[in-house]
Formats: structure tokens, C-alpha cells, sequence
């Protein structure tokens, strides 16, 4: 099935409560965590049983390989991120006032998982870079970036490949810091956690101390 990188197609997709606590079964718990809903395993306990290698998972179909693993967290990490570059707004940053980065704030904080996926992407991608389904992914997902304002918030990540970087990276370089750096501004301003993390963990300057002009405040 060809995947459908829009957000009305993600939101279909999410298992509700009832369907994530049925298929856990006692293994996961459903907790609240700064206001949002976080799924997490019981205890320590159940993660050792799980992961224990003599263990009676290990010889099921439900065995855990660390590969698989990471290669299907990075497959739905890069299209997750593709549904976000696609849902956002797409004019040039550079000319952006308050009311361009108030809403670019907006989209990134209806996207939560992104908090986890831009620190964690790589640690995911390095056992499975090579993989030929992987290449490909992140050769569709790095042209699409190029193209969207979240090139500026990832272009480290892009940077970190350089079998992708083009040209455009140099003559750009000038914009990706003040755009990081007033992302984290805006999403502290308004209070939203997901973008206050992306931002920081994109490399935005918490101590950046911007003036907005005042046409912008």
C-alpha cells in the first residue's frame, strides 16, 4: 500500500486507548505526563522479560531484533516527519512576521512525536542506514524538506548525510539560525512544549535574546 503523507490519513491511523490498552495487554499503562497521554511499560521488570534472551519471547514470533526494531521505528519516524513538512506552511521563511511563525509553532505542536524523532532519529537510523527501503525514504524525505520551511528547524540533520546535501545548504546557511532561534521564541511565547523541544533540540539558542520589531509584538 503506497503511504499517503497527510495528516487526516495519520489521524485515521492512530489506535485508540481502548485498542493500545486490549493489545498490551498488562505489559503497557496509558499515564498522563504534562497535560498529554504517554504510553509506557508497567515496570522495569516487564522490559527485562521481554528483552531476556533465554526468554520464552525470544523464541516466539514475538521476538525482539534490534535491527527490525530500529528499522521499522526509523521507516515510521521519516514518515511521520513527511507528513509534517507536508501539513506546514510552505512560503519562504525569510519573510516571516509573528503570524507565520505563531502558526509554523501551531503545526509542529500538533505533531508531539516529533519531540522524540529529531533527537533520537539517528541513533535509530545508524543500525540501518543502509538498508535499500531506508535510502529510499530518506532520499524522498530530504528532497521534500528542501522544499519546505523545516529545512531551515532540520538542515543539521541533512548536513550529518552527506551523500544528500546540495548547494542549496551554503546559500541558506545565513537563515537557519535566526529561524531556529525565533521557533523557540514563538513556542515559548505561547506556551507549546513539542516545538520548544524541537527547536532546542535542532540546536535553537535559548539565550539567543531576539527584540521582535515592533510591527511583530
Amino acid at each position: 500500500m503506497t503511504f499517503d503523507p497527510s495528516l487526516e490519513h495519520l489521524r485515521r491511523r492512530i489506535p485508540t486507548e481502548q485498542r493500545l490498552v486490549h493489545s498490551g495487554g498488562n505489559f503497557l499503562e496509558i499515564r498522563q505526563h504534562q497535560g498529554i497521554d504517554t504510553i509506557q511499560v508497567i515496570h522495569q521488570t516487564v522490559r527485562e522479560f521481554i528483552l531476556r534472551p533465554d526468554g520464552c519471547v525470544a523464541t516466539s514470533a514475538w521476538r525482539m531484533v534490534d535491527e527490525a526494531t530500529h528499522k521499522n521505528i526509523t521507516i515510521a519516524s521519516i514518515r511521520y516527519l513527511l507528513v509534517l513538512i507536508r501539513e506546514g506552511p510552505l512560503d519562504y521563511p525569510s519573510n516571516w512576521a509573528s503570524t507565520q511563525f505563531e502558526q509554523y509553532v501551531r503545526h509542529l505542536n500538533g505533531m508531539p512525536f516529533a519531540a522524540y524523532i529529531v533527537p533520537n532519529l539517528d541513533h535509530h537510523l545508524n543500525y540501518c542506514f543502509a538498508h535499500p527501503e531506508i535510502v529510499t525514504l530518506c532520499s524522498t524525505f530530504i528532497g521534500r524538506l528542501l522544499k519546505s520551511p523545516s529545512y531551515h528547524l532540520l538542515h543539521h540533520w541533512v548536513r550529518q548525510r552527506p551523500q544528500y546535501d546540495v548547494e542549496i545548504e551554503y546559500r541558506l546557511k545565513p537563515v537557519f539560525e535566526p529561524f531556529r532561534d525565533m521557533a523557540l521564541i514563538f513556542a515559548a511565547r505561547q506556551g507549546h512544549l513539542t516545538p520548544t523541544e524541537v527547536a532546542m533540540s535542532a540546536g535553537a539558542n535559548p539565550n539567543c535574546g531576539f527584540h521582535l520589531d515592533a510591527k511583530d509584538k
